[in-house]
């Protein structure tokens, strides 16, 4: 159980984060790359997602994959443990 001075921090970490996020989405000015195509479709951005080229994002998505998994095995085990030591 937490205690309420966890709690706290928790909430004050949690706003802290959420006020970061927002500031920084205000900020950032949302102007397309010269460089980029406007007018990309479905198909370009499927394809871009599933090549290994130099503009593909197969190799960071699978990278991405890996470290949620690992992070879902992480909080199985973790809640494994905390009803294990409550029996």
């Amino acid at each position: 159980m937490a205690t309420v001075k966890q709690s706290l921090l928790s909430a004050l970490a949690t706003l802290a984060g959420a006020t970061l996020t927002l500031m920084t989405i205000l900020r950032f000015s949302f102007i397309p790359n010269p460089g980029i195509d406007p007018q990309l479709n479905i198909k370009d951005i499927g394809n871009s997602l599933v090549s290994y080229n130099r503009d593909g994002y197969a190799l960071p998505f699978e990278v991405v994959s890996v470290l949620l998994l690992a992070a879902m095995i992480g909080a199985i085990v973790v809640a494994k443990k905390e009803k294990l030591l409550k029996q």
